[in-house]
């Protein structure tokens, strides 16, 4: 499993690089953002599948969430999911999330999965 979260952390590297080079250092409107995660959900997803889940909580998904979404990410320790980061996007859903970098999420992934421990 270390292996995996070694990959894991390699496509995190290539997704920062990725949005880098199409200039999207910063996360400044929903559709970034959306793209953003989309790519960490499926890089994740596809490494570890079924170990590791991420959840994207956003107006089209439930209508009592803002528009900008909440993510949150959590690894399986035997039969249950525990969470190991989350970030939101926007707290109030209001405005565009200037200061958010992909370099910021990306950190934050990866430092919350530095701590995970795979069955």
């Amino acid at each position: 499993m270390q292996d995996d979260l070694s990959s894991i952390h390699e496509k995190l590297q290539k997704i920062q690089k990725y949005c880098d080079e199409r200039k999207s250092e910063w996360v400044g409107n929903q559709q970034s953002a959306d793209t953003l995660i989309r790519l960490i959900t499926d890089t994740v997803e596809n490494i570890a599948p079924g170990k590791i889940h991420v959840e994207r909580m956003g107006s089209h998904t439930n209508s009592g969430v803002p528009d900008y979404p909440v993510v949150t990410l959590t690894a399986r320790v035997t039969a249950n999911f525990f969470p190991v980061v989350s970030w939101r996007i926007d707290a109030g859903g209001t405005f565009p999330p200037p200061n958010l970098s992909v370099e910021d999420i990306v950190k934050q992934v990866n430092e919350g999965l530095k701590n995970i421990r795979l069955d």
